[in-house]
């Protein structure tokens, strides 16, 4: 199983916190997770930064990788 986490940062608010909480469980529990964010005050495997520069292109290609596992379905 492949989870991809999606949220504005990794540590303002609650809902941040406990979405990492819960990415960091995953991963230890050998379950494929990933954390997109586009503010991350945190350097960890699996935790990826959206370039606010270039967010546009990253978008389109999570939209891209979505439209290819929903399909499989």
């Amino acid at each position: 199983m492949k989870i991809l986490h999606l949220n504005f940062s990794d540590n303002k608010g609650g809902a941040s916190r406990a979405a990492v909480r819960l990415h960091e469980s995953l991963l230890n529990n050998s379950i494929d997770s990933n954390f997109f964010c586009l503010f991350s005050k945190i350097k960890k495997k699996n935790f990826k930064i959206i370039s606010p520069k270039n967010y546009k292109l990253q978008i389109n290609l999570i939209k891209y990788y979505f439209g290819k596992l929903l399909g499989k379905f």
